[in-house]
């Protein structure tokens, strides 16, 4: 299984458990004055480690238990056996046997669940509503005490693990992978097949029954577990419920080994320098230049390979990554530790290559090392650093409130790695310059211990790797070739977008409400402190006509969004790293400006942005760059998952307009620079504006703000003469419309759709996509084994409502897979009681009115309601009466009425054919409009 939403963990507390009596607690405050939650920590008499967050104004309840074992462990005969035991704990319990038992439970209780495995640890994390904690932990520290680990079901789960593998064959990256661990020490834990295959783990299932037992007793002990509660419960509470269930996992009864010193080296002597070649399947490009370094991850004072990282992958002036775009050599630049051992790491920077830029790898590495030296002549200063500690603490003193869920899992899954004291603000600390390290990581940072990654379709490798058949080929470096670094490469000057004036000025808290109600702009505002962080979010709508009425004049759009970022990525690059998130989208009726962070300074930059639209130079040269990589990305869409593949397919059908990948390609043909610069006037003189302004700061300020916007766009449409985008929904039955794919596996989608979409239905629907997604899920996954995407639940179009059911198989066809999925729903009853309806009811009502807990969030809510002609209304309210107020009749009349309605099912098939057939005849036609609902004031 593989994490969800993980990318977000960069939190939490401080704690020492080392000052504690076995089973004792004690509260150590170290974290963000904006952190409402209080942390404790406990040892339990088995030796088990639990920390508990109390959140008083969390709205759901979560657990995580982080299990220091993981493919590094796996014995020699059952490669991925640690990935293979992850998906069996999920499987009965003693006391609660049935395979599908968990997720019934999960299902009933709005509940969220997953695991993932790593190198050297196995996370398993799950959330519910508060109500539902003591249950939930119940069953879940049956998996650490009691699970069944039935043999019947480890045949029938490495199946699953096998699906899994298969999905990723294509995955580019998961070939990289695969290719550069032969050339890395055969002897590193690195040097590992995690994921695990039919072959891995294959033969006689009692034996691999067994083998998976041996692993449990051997590693899922206390000694290597970790325990994070979160929920509005009190700590004692918390605490209770700890001690009752987790006091019973099994104590260790032998040392744990110490990963960070026996581990080998990553690359045995005489590797490196070496170059590695591997064919792409997707029509990109990349290079990797990588360097082992020694990096210990418990340091969490110096951050000295992530300053460094930060001067190379600079954006701004003179910079390499803005150089190489002006030689049209590059797309896009990271720079950072990939972090493999407890003290080793590769320090690595990736380039996205242009075709051009691929013929160019000697004089791009050239200049890399060229930037390493200006670094190490001058970028080793104190006030560079400073200045990225000055952004480290202004993120930390005004951090987001942690959402429950990641909060549990960077507790569990961190407390090995951090000391606990600074675990709530490890990733926050950088208070020690050290001179002699960052010297240290710079002389690593040369020729001779250089892995040099090039990948791209154009390599024809004369070896396979060995599990996810990446071709390759590779060579020992004697001597680099001579090349000539660009020249204009210098360091970045002081930032000058730091703000300055974080004090909170806007009011405590007030209802959205308009701020400009002209015929050609429409704004919103809502001031409020409620987050107690001085940020202000900006969303600018700046719609148009034309900007859908065809497919190259959404294409025309898409480009000139692109372009006004990318022509900005060097000027604004250090408002980004000065807490500012910008960005420009295009959509159906034009263009939005994106733009949240600190407060101050954020005027400059809106107008600066809206100059650079209007006026901006638009280079041939970088109008080529970006319609090659714009053409690169269209039709590597084709190499994507089989089931991804599908619901992009869907979306044509489902909305009026919109254009399929062939249209968009077709369209793309020829566009010119010249093309983008008469589409540019024609959208500017032809504007219609709508905004929302949320966050902390005045009306008269915004109003400041919105009048400087509108004497820069002089928008002159009223929002009638925008075409809007319309749900459609098939009036007659047809069959299956099958897509070829480049995956090799087979899928599904089936759409159920409603002829209405008045708020009736829609509360009906969501709720049947709750109720249906545990069964759905237990019989085709768990029981029938039909392979690893398998998922049912409530998918809107738009306001209109609709039931999204998908698998994904590698070894069942199309047919198939749709007769399983109607055969499953015909014999499938909702729920028939206002007892058994009731739960659905109540968790789709508390999510629906679950407060936001940051701006992101609040902005988000109130950008979509606007969008839906709802702001102002209260829509979320409106929907958790209309979910309150269904009876089982009228649940089950919606279901009677999406069976009995047309739907559309998409198969998708292995084939070489890039094209697909044309679509079936459903008689598509527009949905009829929900009964008008009028904005507020």
């Amino acid at each position: 299984m593989t994490p969800s939403r993980l990318a977000l963990c960069l939190l939490l507390t401080g704690l020492n458990l080392a000052s504690l009596p076995m089973t004792a607690a004690a509260s150590i405050i170290k974290k963000s004055p904006n952190d409402p939650a209080t942390y404790q920590a406990m040892t339990l008499d088995n030796g088990l480690t639990v920390i508990t967050a109390h959140d008083p104004g969390a709205e759901r309840a979560a657990v995580a238990v982080n299990v220091e074992t993981g493919s590094e462990d796996d014995p020699a005969a059952y490669p991925g056996l640690a990935h293979l035991t992850e998906h069996m704990l999920f499987l009965g319990t003693r006391d609660y046997p049935a395979p599908g038992a968990f997720d019934t439970f999960m299902s009933r209780h709005h509940g969220q669940h997953n695991a993932y495995t790593t190198l050297r640890n196995t996370n398993y994390h799950a959330s519910v509503s508060p109500k539902a904690l003591p249950a939930l932990i119940e069953r879940f520290s049956g998996f650490f005490t009691a699970p069944t680990l039935d043999s019947h079901y480890v045949d029938r789960e490495r199946h699953a693990v096998n699906a899994e593998f298969s999905m990723r064959l294509d995955n580019d990256a998961d070939g990289r992978r695969d290719a550069m661990i032969q050339v890395m020490n055969p002897d590193s834990p690195v040097h590992r097949f995690t994921v695990g295959n039919l072959e891995t783990l294959g033969g006689d299932p009692d034996r691999l029954a067994q083998a998976v037992r041996t692993f449990y007793q051997t590693h899922y002990h206390a000694g290597k577990m970790t325990v994070a509660l979160v929920g509005p419960q009190s700590q004692t509470e918390l605490q209770s419920m700890a001690r009752a269930h987790f006091s019973r996992v099994r104590a260790s009864d032998t040392a744990l080994p110490d990963h960070e010193r026996t581990s080998p080296a990553l690359f045995e002597p005489e590797t490196l320098p070496r170059t590695l070649n591997v064919h792409s399947r997707r029509d990109q490009r990349s290079v990797s230049f990588m360097f082992p370094i020694a990096h210990n991850e418990r340091d969490i004072h110096n951050k000295s390979a992530d300053f460094i990282a930060g001067l190379i992958g600079d954006e701004g002036p003179g910079s390499l990554l803005a150089r190489l775009k002006a030689m049209g050599w590059a797309n896009g630049l990271t720079a950072g530790v990939n972090q493999l051992t407890g003290r080793q790491a590769l320090f690595t920077v990736g380039i996205q290559l242009t075709p051009e830029g691929a013929r160019h790898l000697d004089r791009i590495q050239a200049s890399l090392f060229d930037v390493v030296t200006h670094i190490r002549a001058g970028g080793l200063l104190r006030w560079r650093y400073q200045e990225q500690e000055q952004l480290a603490r202004q993120q930390f003193r005004f951090e987001d409130v942690p959402d429950t869920d990641n909060l549990a899992i960077y507790l569990s899954s961190h407390a090995h790695q951090y000391p606990l004291t600074d675990l709530r603000r490890a990733p926050y600390v950088m208070d020690q310059f050290n001179a002699p390290e960052l010297r240290a990581i710079l002389s690593a940072l040369r020729p001779a211990r250089l892995l040099r990654l090039y990948s791209g379709p154009d390599i024809q490798g004369q070896k396979t790797s060995p599990w996810f058949k990446a071709s390759y080929t590779t060579h020992a470096v004697t001597a680099w070739p001579d090349a000539e670094p660009l020249d204009g490469l210098r360091l970045p000057s002081p930032n000058p977008y730091i703000a300055r004036n974080l004090t909170p000025e806007g009011p405590e808290r007030q209802p959205p409400a308009r701020l400009v109600d002209l015929p050609e702009m429409d704004i919103w505002y809502q001031g409020t402190r409620q987050f107690h962080s001085p940020r202000t979010a900006w969303r600018l709508s700046l719609q148009t006509p034309r900007a859908n009425a065809s497919a190259r004049e959404q294409i025309l759009t898409s480009l000139l969004a692109r372009w006004w970022i990318d022509s900005l990525s060097s000027t604004l690059y250090h408002a980004a790293t000065a807490g500012q998130q910008i960005g420009a989208y295009s959509h159906a009726r034009g263009i939005t400006l994106s733009l949240t962070g600190w407060r101050d300074r954020q005027p400059l930059i809106i107008k600066r942005m809206l100059t650079q639209l209007k006026t901006g130079a638009i280079q041939a040269d970088d109008v080529e760059r970006l319609t090659t990589e714009l053409r690169q990305s269209l039709i590597s869409q084709r190499q994507n998952p089989a089931w991804q593949r599908l619901a992009a397919a869907l979306h044509p059908l489902t909305v009026m307009p919109a254009f399929t990948e062939q249209q968009q390609q077709q369209a793309l043909k020829g566009i010119t620079a010249s093309d983008l610069r008469a589409f540019r006037a024609r959208f500017i003189n032809h504007l219609h504006l709508e905004g929302m302004i949320t966050g902390d700061i005045t009306q008269d300020h915004a109003l400041q703000a919105v009048e400087a916007i509108k004497q820069q766009l002089h928008p002159n449409l009223t929002d009638t003469a925008i075409d809007t985008p319309a749900p459609q929904y098939p009036t007659r039955q047809a069959p299956a419309w099958t897509i070829p794919v480049d995956d090799g596996n087979h899928a599904v989608i089936r759409y159920l759709q409603w002829p209405s979409r008045d708020e009736r239905t829609r509360a009906a629907a969501a709720v049947l996509g709750q109720w249906i997604a545990s069964p759905f899920y237990n019989q085709l996954r768990t029981e029938q084994q039909l392979g690893y995407v398998v998922r049912a639940g409530y998918q809107s179009i738009l306001d209109a409502p609709g039931i999204m059911m998908t698998v994904q198989s590698p070894t069942h066809d199309g047919d198939d897979l749709s007769q399983r999925i109607q055969t499953l729903i015909q014999a499938l009853h909702p729920p028939a009681t206002p007892k058994a309806l009731a739960p659905y009811q109540k968790n789709l009502v508390r999510e629906l009115l679950k407060k936001p807990r940051t701006l992101d969030e609040l902005t988000s809510r109130h950008w979509q309601a606007l969008g839906m002609n709802t702001l102002g209304t209260h829509p979320r309210q409106r929907m958790a009466d209309a979910v309150r107020a269904l009876t089982p009749d009228d649940v089950q009349a919606a279901w009677k009425q999406a069976l009995e309605s047309p739907s559309i099912t998409l198969h998708a098939r292995p084939s070489d054919k890039a094209v697909p057939p044309p679509a079936p005849d459903w008689g598509l036609r527009p949905l009829p409009p929900a009964p008008a609902m009028k904005n507020a004031p």
